[in-house]
């Protein structure tokens, strides 16, 4: 069942979900200033490495296999 209805998604409906993602962080951070200034402290070099190790799984299934 669940499989059925994730083949239904096409191309736009997958970005949509990736925007609506990136608001809601986005909407977090407005609401939240604490959150705001930690993320202009933090290095932005820790946030590329979070970045790579997050794609790391599926960039290798999607490339390798």
């Amino acid at each position: 069942m669940y499989k059925e209805r994730l083949k239904r998604f096409d191309f736009w409906d997958i970005g949509l979900i990736k925007l609506t993602s990136f608001s809601v962080a986005l909407l977090f951070v407005s609401f939240f200033t604490v959150f705001a200034k930690w993320v202009q402290s933090v290095n932005p070099l820790y946030f590329l490495l979070l970045v790579l190790i997050c794609a790391a799984r599926p960039g290798y299934r999607f490339f390798a296999k």
